[in-house]
């Protein structure tokens, strides 16, 4: 469905707008970064906002995250726009974790989603649709751990900004949601003790 009577900060990014030369995962070497959003990716931080001289408009950021991101917003809003930050084919040989930390800002009443896609499953993270929706915006923070393939990963993290069905009859502006994601860092499945080694040699000896 078109949004009538939104009113953008400036013009409409296109994604990617920023790729990197080395994925700031600890424990990973190999596989692609960008961000959505004239973002940075640095090796000891990802950062994504939509700043106020553009927006990323919703359909933009589902073609860079090639997923569908319809299922996001909750009974009652429509999405607006958003950002997000994608690392790309990086290989875990025996799988393991992905742990990260993660804060988000929304600002024109605060109502907006976080989610991330692993593998090409997406996941909400969290709804920030706070009573009054009166400025300033919402803020939120968390920690989390995902499980990851053994073998090469996909994941992307984003942020959108929500607006109530109810406001498209007046003009609104596109709220600019930030994120940012510290102390990223792949946990590989452990390599078994020499112990377990022993034991599975006796196991075939038997």
């Amino acid at each position: 469905m078109a949004l009538g009577g939104l009113a953008a900060h400036g013009g409409v990014i296109q994604c990617p707008d920023s790729t990197y030369a080395s994925i700031p995962i600890a424990g990973v070497t190999d596989g692609t970064a960008s961000s959505c959003g004239n973002a940075n990716v640095f090796a000891t931080q990802s950062f994504a906002a939509t700043p106020g001289d553009g927006s990323v408009a919703v359909d933009v950021l589902e073609l860079y995250l090639n997923q569908a991101l319809t299922g996001v917003a909750p009974s009652g809003y429509l999405l607006t726009e958003g950002s997000a930050v994608q690392f790309a084919g990086f290989t875990v040989p025996g799988g393991g974790t992905l742990s990260f930390d993660w804060l988000s800002s929304f600002e024109e009443g605060g109502v907006g989603a976080l989610f991330y896609i692993l593998n090409g499953d997406l996941t909400v993270l969290e709804l920030i649709v706070p009573d009054g929706r009166g400025l300033p915006g919402g803020a939120n923070s968390g920690s989390e751990t995902v499980t990851l393939l053994a073998g090469v990963n996909t994941f992307a993290f984003g942020a959108v900004s929500l607006v109530p069905e109810e406001k498209l009859a007046g003009p609104f502006l596109l709220a600019d949601p930030q994120l940012t994601l510290t102390n990223m860092a792949v946990n590989a499945s452990g390599v078994p003790e020499p112990a377990t080694y022993a034991l599975t040699g006796l196991a075939l000896a038997g």
